[in-house]
């Protein structure tokens, strides 16, 4: 006789192992019996076994799992994690074999909506004022999709991730060190950022990137806000002032890190808005992306900042970032990538984008430092000592290397020289820190290097000599990026 229990949902970290042990996906929803009253605060374990598919599946629900606490430290690998969709309810095994792709679709009319709807097994976003949704959908249903007359354009939702990667944390008694004395990583001088200061008019940076750990001592609380994100992958909100990853704290150390006397300095009192374009895994797809940079619209930043990117973009991602810098005069920073190739990721590939190179403490290009025609400023990237945070969750010091790690010195200079110049507009204060970059390459301006590396000072004096009002250089109404 079946015995009928009374069942709870709770959010949880909910594994999927097969017969060899092996974990392919966590999904962060479950169902458990109601513990009488007096065993509510006990943590439980059920093992059970699903049918899925064809075959025999366990699964391990850890129940009472914080939502705050769940960690990306899957067995899975990061692709995976940010691609697997979280089934819908009463879905047929058949429907779960199915070959199914992600895609941004964008629709004409109400029609077109309803089309992708009902025909899509999950919808992750929707820009209605763009008519685009991000979807999850099946190859057969894609077809008829592209087919349809109400279906404008259908493309891939890419994975992004970060362009940075940890290299070495201070021990404790190198941190204790810091805390007696600061250290300025040589990047900061590099820039000439130890030569000028914030102007009376501060331009905020937003941050697309992993979060931040708000609470790093060495980060200047009241310098930064931020906006959270719903995963639609597995429905956690990703705070933005947490980091579990520690690569945005890195990114955010460099720009606004406190000039204190102990620890690391960044570039200067700037302050810093934060969305969360990647999660805990360091990768997102381009619609999380592309939801995080439109946030930064809800700030009062003029400067974006993106560390990260991928090997394409869709037309609806490069319609918003030519609306920011065309329409809301933001002005946009992006890293070139680290396969030391001859390409230039996306968005670092935009021409409405700044590409950045990275370079190593001589000034010599770091190799694994993307080079191509959209490179157009280079900065800092090898072995950059800044904020973050480690596994434990301790407050920490840690060198990073990327492409990641020179975009901040970028964005932390256009901010610092803007806030002198308010006037100015995002066009001139980019005009104004290519043609004062310091020189690294064989002519003015190479694939490698860019103009070169990027000058807070003298692209500050350059403005004093060429003030930005009614000035016509640097207005140029189709920028192409790169050395043009």
């Amino acid at each position: 006789m079946k015995q009928v229990l009374k069942m709870s949902t709770t959010r949880t970290m909910f594994r999927i192992c097969d017969k060899r042990s092996i974990c392919r996906q966590h999904i962060f929803f479950c169902t458990r019996p109601q513990p009488p009253s007096s065993e509510s605060v006990v943590t439980m374990k059920v093992v059970g076994y699903l049918l899925l598919v064809s075959g025999l599946i366990q699964v391990q629900c850890a129940l009472d799992v914080p939502e705050e606490d769940i960690a990306a430290d899957s067995p899975t690998t990061r692709q995976e994690q940010s691609s697997i969709a979280k089934p819908k309810l009463h879905q047929s095994s058949r429907a779960l074999q199915r070959n199914t792709e992600r895609v941004l679709v964008k629709y004409y009319n109400e029609q077109g909506k309803q089309q992708v709807l009902a025909r899509s097994s999950r919808m992750y976003h929707q820009f209605t004022k763009k008519n685009v949704m991000a979807v999850e959908i099946d190859v057969r249903n894609l077809r008829k999709l592209r087919r349809n007359a109400n279906i404008a354009s259908i493309e891939q939702d890419r994975i992004y991730e970060e362009q940075g990667f940890h290299e070495y944390t201070l021990t404790e008694e190198e941190q204790s060190h810091r805390k007696l004395q600061q250290t300025m990583p040589y990047g900061i001088s590099m820039v000439q950022a130890d030569q000028l200061n914030v102007g009376r008019y501060p331009v905020a940076v937003c941050i697309a990137d992993t979060g931040v750990a708000k609470k790093h001592p060495d980060l200047p609380k009241g310098l930064l806000k931020g906006a959270d994100r719903r995963s639609n992958i597995t429905n956690m909100r990703l705070r933005w002032r947490k980091d579990r990853r520690g690569h945005g704290t890195h990114v955010a150390g460099t720009i606004t890190a406190k000039d204190n006397g102990f620890g690391v300095r960044g570039i200067g009192k700037i302050p810093i808005f934060v969305t969360r374009a990647l999660d805990d895994s360091g990768q997102a797809r381009e619609s999380d992306v592309y939801e995080a940079v439109e946030q930064c619209t809800k700030s009062n930043a003029r400067i974006v900042s993106m560390s990260l990117g991928g090997g394409g973009m869709s037309q609806t991602f490069k319609d918003l970032l030519t609306s920011l810098y065309d329409n809301n005069g933001f002005l946009l920073v992006g890293a070139s990538g680290n396969n030391g190739a001859n390409t230039v990721s996306w968005p670092a590939a935009h021409p409405r984008v700044i590409g950045v190179g990275a370079v190593q403490d001589d000034r010599s290009i770091w190799p694994a430092s993307n080079y191509g025609s959209q490179v157009e400023l280079s900065a800092p990237g090898k072995m950059i000592l800044s904020t973050t945070i480690n596994a434990a969750g301790s407050y920490v010091y840690s060198f990073y290397s990327g492409t990641s790690m020179a975009t901040p010195h970028v964005a932390g200079v256009a901010a610092l020289v803007w806030s002198h110049f308010p006037q100015c507009t995002n066009t001139q204060i980019r005009y104004a820190l290519t043609r004062t970059a310091l020189d690294g390459g064989a002519s003015s301006c190479d694939s490698r290097y860019g103009w070169g590396i990027v000058q807070a000072k003298n692209a500050y004096n350059w403005l004093l000599r060429n003030p930005c009002a009614s000035a016509s250089w640097g207005q140029s109404s189709e920028p192409q990026g790169g050395c043009t």
